[in-house]
């Protein structure tokens, strides 16, 4: 038994109003069709990974509400010299540098994933059988699809018949026949036969591109009620030192006039 395969993504609102034709399998798209298609955005262009970039992690772990009343109180302590009580200053960078390679090892690990593979596909255009870079296809392409290649967008089967592995996509294990009118879901690879297929959803649109975007997008793990409440209370203590700490630089400086050095450091 295979496995049960997701629920697929729902397909994207198109905001062309080039309408689908349906060109000749020995014909393909003409040169005016091509370009037409391509400016309108109907290019099988891969998708941009939505993962942070470096320079937004470091900045998201640098600037933390933490790391600013560590800095806070290192500069107290700096003004009236006290620097040998500073040491705290070393866990908190290293703790923002452990967070910082950890979370741009884990985005270069997430934009390596990709269910597609930049080729050249052989795709009917103007009558003649061409290689075209697997980008430059547009919706409505007549393309060939033969044993060991991957379907590169969304198709459907115009002429022949192929068995196809969805494992990839959809965890399906055994391998499906695709006859004429059937649907080919880009990231899918040909196990045996040969057919020309109409590409239908390109891009972003396609089933692949879809996953893509689902995989490398930032789950937000659920916190236990205990966790969530240990948060709060590390969120109010936190508000809370800077009162208390002016409080208690009062008491020490003027109360028991310890003078400001002691103060601070106390």
């Amino acid at each position: 038994m295979g496995k049960k395969a997701p629920t697929k993504p729902e397909p994207a609102k198109s905001t062309q109003s080039i309408p689908v034709c349906n060109p000749p399998h020995t014909l393909g798209l003409d040169d005016a069709a091509v370009r037409q298609r391509v400016q309108a955005g109907l290019r099988n262009i891969q998708v941009e990974s939505p993962t942070k970039t470096e320079k937004q992690i470091i900045r998201d772990n640098c600037l933390t509400y933490f790391n600013l009343i560590f800095i806070i109180l290192a500069s107290c302590l700096a003004v009236v010299g006290a620097f040998g009580d500073m040491l705290f200053l070393g866990i908190a960078i290293t703790n923002t540098a452990i967070g910082i390679f950890q979370e741009i090892r884990s985005k270069r690990t997430i934009d390596q994933l990709t269910l597609m593979t930049a080729r050249k596909v052989p795709a009917i255009r103007n009558g003649k059988r061409t290689m075209v870079e697997s980008d430059q296809l547009v919706r409505d392409d007549i393309v060939e699809f033969a044993a060991g290649d991957q379907i590169c967008a969304d198709a459907v089967v115009r002429v022949g018949q192929v068995q196809v592995n969805e494992s990839l996509i959809t965890g399906e294990e055994d391998a499906i026949v695709k006859r004429v009118g059937d649907v080919l879901l880009s990231g899918s690879f040909v196990v045996s036969g040969r057919c020309k297929a109409q590409l239908t959803q390109v891009g972003a649109d396609s089933y692949a591109s879809k996953l893509t975007i689902e995989a490398k997008k930032d789950v937000k793990v659920g916190n236990s009620e205990m966790m969530a409440s240990l948060d709060k209370v590390i969120r109010v203590i936190g508000i809370a030192m800077i009162p208390l700490g002016v409080v208690l630089f009062i008491k020490q400086f003027k109360v028991l006039d310890l003078g400001l050095q002691e103060s601070v450091k106390a």
